[in-house]
């Protein structure tokens, strides 16, 4: 009897279920770093499609997807590479954020974005190397242990179908 289709189905649950749970990992050190404020980004990750599992080859691919902004805030954005610091949107989104996080009015929350624009164009943002960055990298080590219990309980699971057979 064939049961390579239970087998597919199983692998592909579990590639699921492991892309949630690093999505969760992402989740909890966004919130610890600070990052949270609308939600949106949580939110994105826990869409149905905030996991995408395929198979190329032989090989399971595993992707999350959120909000772009993901890999500036993972990674940091020296200086040097805010080219439009004051750009309308980018001025926008800060005052919006000021609103936000600090419950400014619309004046302060300008003023106070076009301060964060000048220190963020002198020093970058969130200051590279600091605890506000490498969020993906910390869940994925916080990830690991569960990632490898979920694969082991799925390969006994397998071998398990097999001897039935």
């Amino acid at each position: 009897m064939d049961n390579s289709g239970d087998n597919l189905r199983s692998q592909l649950q579990m590639y699921t279920e492991i892309g949630k749970q690093i999505n969760e990992a992402i989740i909890r050190e966004w919130i610890l770093q600070g990052h949270k404020l609308t939600g949106k980004f949580e939110a994105a990750l826990r869409e149905p499609d905030g996991v995408r599992v395929s198979q190329q080859g032989t090989d399971w691919v595993v992707e999350g997807w959120g909000k772009d902004y993901w890999k500036y805030m993972e990674h940091g954005v020296t200086g040097d590479k805010i080219k439009w610091p004051f750009a309308k949107a980018r001025i926008k989104g800060l005052t919006d954020y000021m609103r936000l996080k600090f419950g400014l009015g619309d004046k302060e929350a300008r003023s106070a974005a076009y301060g964060v624009a000048t220190k963020h164009k002198r020093e970058g943002m969130p200051q590279p190397f600091t605890s506000r960055t490498g969020y993906v990298k910390n869940a994925f080590e916080l990830a690991e242990p569960t990632i490898s219990n979920l694969i082991d309980y799925q390969i006994g699971q397998l071998i398990e179908n097999e001897i039935k057979l």
